[in-house]
């Protein structure tokens, strides 16, 4: 009979303050493509062209949706949003 991971591996959630944390001491840099989810820190593919056509399209129909309505941001981090 084996070992199986999972009678030893455990898994530990982070919250989301302990994830922003993590980067302001440097555990993750700055151009790290790593996102949190679910209580996971999973690594991100790098963004392509079709990415970035599909989210370009999205921005022109979702602001012409709102038209005045609300503010649309497109993938800003937390560091780069302005304040209310």
């Amino acid at each position: 009979m084996g070992v199986s991971a999972d009678n030893w591996v455990k898994r530990r959630q982070i919250s989301v303050d302990e994830y922003y944390r993590m980067a302001e001491v440097g555990l993750i840099g700055p151009d790290e493509r790593v996102e949190l989810i679910e209580g996971e820190i999973i690594d991100m593919a790098p963004t392509g062209s079709d990415h970035a056509s599909c989210v370009n399209r999205l921005n022109s129909l979702l602001t012409q949706a709102v038209q005045g309505k609300g503010i649309l941001s497109v993938q800003k981090s937390p560091s780069t949003e302005q304040p209310h």
